[in-house]
């Protein structure tokens, strides 16, 4: 009986990494990402987790505009919205340009208060990039993406 038991937890075990690969997506956004082994967005279950997300432009809000365009984008990828994000975080290279060009943020966030932690930083990745913003959302109440 003990053995049958213990081949029923093994055969069990086997079958959950399978069943988690059933239950994730994975979203490259530009092929690039793969070459870096990152990626946009992985859905895995009802959690949505958005990679740190930079754009081009030469100001602080030029590149605030860009990056909440760009994960509007991903949010509509996976049938989320801006009401459906628990945790945004906010990687700076200025943190009181970026409190500056908050009406932008706010703007996209359309009355939603998600827990949020802003960090200056020293650089990022993308030597330009002034500004870098990681998202968690939940997806339990998302409409199906088109």
């Amino acid at each position: 009986m003990l053995r049958i038991a213990a081949l029923a937890a093994l055969l069990l075990a086997a079958a959950a990494p399978a069943a988690q690969a059933q239950n994730r997506e994975i979203y490259h956004e530009f092929e690039g990402e793969k070459e870096f082994g990152y990626a946009q967005a992985v859905r895995t279950g009802t959690t949505l987790y958005i990679s740190g997300t930079v754009s081009p432009g030469a100001t602080m809000n030029d590149q605030v505009e860009g990056v909440y365009r760009r994960l509007r984008a991903t949010l509509d990828r996976f049938g989320a919205s801006p009401a459906d994000i628990v945790k945004e975080t906010v990687y700076t290279r200025d943190v009181d340009a970026f409190a500056a060009a908050n009406a932008i943020r706010l703007r996209f966030l359309a009355g939603h208060t998600p827990a949020a932690t802003w960090v200056q930083i020293q650089r990022l990745l993308m030597p330009d990039a002034l500004v870098e913003v990681e998202m968690v959302v939940d997806l339990s109440r998302a409409r199906p993406a088109s």
